[in-house]
């Protein structure tokens, strides 16, 4: 599955100091439509490198796939 950006969302909510900065992404990245460079323009300077990793790692446990699914997609699915 491709990584998308309801899942990183999720993952950022994970993880306790990270959780301030998920509104600011879900506002960045639709405007910006990339995943990296939305959470560069997000994030501050001093975030560990390992948390990014954890954040964009695209192997997922069953609970993370839940979460990857794309919205919008479910959305348009629904309405048809």
């Amino acid at each position: 599955m491709k990584l998308t950006h309801n899942l990183v969302k999720y993952r950022m909510r994970q993880i306790d100091w990270l959780r301030p900065f998920v509104p600011a992404f879900a506002e960045a990245y639709p405007r910006i439509g990339d995943i990296g460079f939305a959470l560069e323009e997000v994030l501050p300077d001093y975030v560990p490198g390992k948390d990014i990793i954890k954040l964009l790692d695209p192997a997922m446990n069953e609970h993370e796939e839940w979460h990857n699914v794309d919205q919008d997609f479910v959305e348009k699915w629904m309405n048809n």
